[in-house]
Parts: structure tokens; sequence; C-alpha cells
């Protein structure tokens, strides 16, 4: 489930399933990834227990579907976790 990082200029400290329908988003997304609230801790291991060694994607707004599916799935299948930012803009517009 996405995790958003509280800001200190708008100072918003929502979560995913208070903006989004957190099983709509698991649902449509079932067959292609398995989706989790946190990261098991087996994955979490590899990265020393920090989130920040996880491989993150600075993906621009408006980036079309096959650009997640050529470049970021085989990252995300490869290492079966991965971060998208800023992923905000997706969410807000998709």
């Amino acid at each position: 489930i996405p995790n958003f990082h509280y800001h200190s200029i708008w100072k918003d400290p929502s979560k995913f399933g208070d903006i989004y329908d957190e099983e709509y988003f698991v649902s449509t997304l079932e067959n292609d990834v398995r989706v989790v609230d946190t990261v098991p801790e087996y994955l979490m291991e590899r990265f020393d227990f920090n989130l920040t060694n996880v491989y993150n994607f600075r993906v621009k707004a408006w980036a079309p579907t096959h650009y997640y599916r050529d470049s970021i799935l085989p990252k995300l299948l490869e290492e079966k976790v991965i971060r998208i930012s800023p992923f905000a803009n997706r969410l807000s517009f998709d």
C-alpha cells in the first residue's frame, strides 16, 4: 500500500486508505503484483531494515503505461520491492 510522507509544508497526516479505496486498489492489481500493508521482514532484512536502501524510481508526472511495464516492472520482479516517487502525481490524476 502506498505510504505518504508527512510534509512540513502542507502538514497532511492522511494515510492512503483515508483518501483512496484500498480494497479496490488491491483487487485491481491482484493479477499483476502482490500488494501488502508493510514490507515483509525477510525482504527488509535484505535492505538492512532501512526503506531508503530500497531502489527508488523517480517517475515523471504523466509517465506512460509502457514506462511502468518496461522499466519499473522488471526491477520489481527482480527486487520484490521498490519505491516510486513522487507517486502522488499518479494517484492524484489517474
